[in-house]
């Protein structure tokens, strides 16, 4: 009889996360990947605890709703109005 033991290991183990008993990673918050190397905030990037710190009006848990009320987000956060609308978020 033969014992096989597969061990995955990852150079630089779970970034953002612990490892697992099978070599897999558990990752914390919006972090993934092989690693939890993988930030999953849309528009913003990953605190330490694996949560979004959101630009601007980029809001919500993964930083992809835009909160501009009559325009588009711009991607550093910034809101471009339609319009006659004004103001940090379109709302003038």
């Amino acid at each position: 009889a033969y014992l096989v033991l597969r061990v995955f290991v990852f150079v630089g183990g779970c970034v953002h996360g612990t490892c697992n008993a099978d070599g897999s990673c558990a990752c914390k918050g919006n972090y993934g990947g092989p690693t939890c190397s993988d930030c999953g905030c849309a528009h913003g990037t990953c605190n330490a605890d694996g949560s979004c710190k959101c630009p601007g009006v980029w809001n919500g848990p993964t930083c992809s709703n835009c909160g501009c009320v009559h325009g588009t987000c711009n991607a550093d956060g910034s809101c471009a109005c339609k319009g006659n609308y004004g103001g940090p978020t379109c709302s003038d």
